[in-house]
Parts: C-alpha cells; structure tokens; sequence
C-alpha cells in the first residue's frame, strides 16, 4: 500500500482518509523515556502512562478503541 506524508496528520492514504480517521490507521501510538519518571515524548491518542514496576506499564487512551482486539508493539 502507498501512503504520503502530508498536511497536520501526518498520513494520507490512497483511499483519502487520514492517519486520525482511515480504518487502516493506527489508533493511537506514544513514545516515551521509561527510565526514572516516565515522560511520554510523543503520541497520538494517549493522555498518560502509569509506571506499575520495572517494564510493566498501563497505557491511558484519549478515546477507547472500538474493541479489545487489539495488537502491541514495543521496542527500544
């Protein structure tokens, strides 16, 4: 799938939606520094992060997704 990058949200797909309404968007995503207080960087579509303990994190949504089928995706 082709995608461009273009106006305030970032993603335009070929079918015209955007990275904020295309059913193939992501939903939401944030970066954040997990080491000492958690400090979200970056995000889209998430308010907070609780740190619950060493590598265990509760991710707080803006707007709740549609279901819980869901996938996440982590890396450094």
């Amino acid at each position: 799938m082709a995608m461009t990058i273009s106006g305030s949200n970032g993603v335009t797909y070929p079918d015209g939606t955007s990275q904020a309404s295309g059913s193939q968007a992501c939903k939401a995503w944030v970066n954040f520094n997990g080491t000492g207080t958690v400090a979200i960087r970056a995000a889209y579509n998430v308010t907070s992060i609780t740190d619950n303990g060493t590598g265990n994190y509760t991710i707080n949504f803006t707007t709740a997704l549609s279901d819980t089928n869901y996938g996440i995706v982590t890396g450094k």
